[in-house]
């Protein structure tokens, strides 16, 4: 039928198919303008995630980076959680992420020579004796295996070679405290540094882990709202020296000892010059963490920067009686570099990634909790990938940092 009517119809469906090849093509150019056009990024934070994003977006042909940190590189968390990976421990919205960032480790061990990384396998404690067990140096009580798909690094290792392979890329530091953003019409234009020195790009990150809630108050200033519902968790941590642990790689993981009142968590590492000592294990799960609201991180508060997070003397003892009842290889052995960081967890325990609303330019990564170091380099990429035009390696939208202001 080849009529008027069936004409119009066909110059109908020919315009809308030209409009949507139009709009397709204009979307694709946009993008690849966005990717490929010189351009400044300014991340705030020099955790894993800053340090994770510097790297990525450092790759791009045409991005500068600019990483501002106020204490130093890998200061905080990243520089002294435990470091374990798991590929297979996400709940529905987090499953991308852990399996994601399990991926990216093994890659990033390589590229960046890691000597740290290495496969483990997951333990769980029984206190009652006489079953099996699966690590000699744990000998008092039984172990049963968790999971052998799990792994290990040492955090600021990897946040150390993950800066300076950034810089290699051309990425540079800024050492100083932010304590205001520049914002107009819509768009953040700078941010300011406590000393007076602003530091102007194209695109902002803000990744400074439990102190991320800062942004709040930063636009706030400009009447803009933003809510970061976050509450951070004083943890303490420190190593001891445990005699041929080392030769049985492994993360064992404990119930609540009732004695002590901890839940200790021991990571044995490898020997790595300038980060890990010959037979150390790692002790984290000391027990009765503290938890930090946004007012105690603020300018002048308790825990304003990461290096006034101190440990609990008292909790070290108590997790040094709980190791005890787990392997006689304790006795006589003393704790070594305890300290404590700051874990920050969102209202829904979900991390906050992605665009500001209130800022075209400006984007959030944080709220990671104990997740942080496995996540960290999905994160970054992801928040590189998203901030250049291209598509996340994960889905984003279960972690609109937006979700909390709406």
């Amino acid at each position: 039928m080849c009529g008027p009517e069936s004409a119009a119809a066909a110059r109908a469906v020919g315009r809308a198919a030209y409009d949507f090849r139009f709009v397709v093509s204009t979307r694709f150019f946009r993008m690849a303008a966005r990717a490929t056009m010189p351009r400044t990024v300014v991340v705030v934070g020099g955790g894993i995630i800053g340090c994770s994003s510097a790297f990525y977006l450092s790759k791009i042909a045409g991005v500068k980076v600019i990483l501002v940190e106020r204490t130093g590189i890998a200061c905080a968390a990243s520089g002294k959680a435990g470091g374990f990976l798991a590929a297979g421990w996400g709940d529905g919205k987090t499953n991308e992420l852990h399996q994601m960032g399990f991926h990216l480790h093994e890659k990033l061990a390589a590229e960046l020579g890691l000597k740290s990384y290495r496969k483990v396998t997951a333990l769980s404690v029984n206190w009652s004796e006489g079953e099996s067990q699966q690590a000699s140096w744990i000998d008092k009580v039984s172990t049963k295996v968790m999971d052998t798909n799990t792994a290990q690094v040492t955090p600021l290792e990897l946040t150390t070679k993950l800066w300076e392979k950034a810089k290699e890329q051309g990425a540079t530091l800024v050492m100083g405290d932010a304590s205001e953003v520049m914002y107009e019409q819509g768009r953040i234009t700078g941010v300011r540094l406590r000393d007076g020195e602003t530091v102007v790009g194209d695109d902002y990150l803000f990744a400074m882990g439990p102190w991320t809630v800062l942004l709040t108050d930063f636009l706030a200033a400009h009447q803009q709202q933003f809510l970061v519902p976050m509450l951070s968790i004083r943890s303490t941590s420190f190593t001891v020296k445990l005699a041929a642990s080392e030769e049985e790689p492994c993360a064992v993981f404990c119930n609540n000892d009732p004695n002590n009142n901890s839940h200790v968590e021991l990571y044995c590492r490898p020997p790595v010059d300038g980060f890990n000592d010959k037979d150390e294990v790692y002790v984290s799960g000391c027990g009765e963490s503290e938890y930090i609201k946004h007012a105690d991180l603020r300018p002048g508060a308790k825990y304003a920067s990461a290096d006034l997070v101190k440990p609990s003397l008292s909790r070290v003892d108590a997790a040094c009686a709980t190791i005890s009842r787990l392997t006689s290889r304790m006795e006589g052995v003393q704790p070594l570099r305890p300290t404590a960081c700051l874990r920050p967890c969102s209202d829904d325990g979900n991390p906050l990634m992605g665009r500001l609303g209130c800022a075209q330019n400006g984007y959030v990564c944080g709220g990671h909790n104990c997740w942080g170091i496995l996540w960290g380099p999905a994160s970054g990429k992801a928040m590189a990938e998203l901030i250049t035009g291209a598509e996340p390696c994960i889905s984003l939208q279960a972690f609109d940092p937006m979700r909390f202001t709406r």
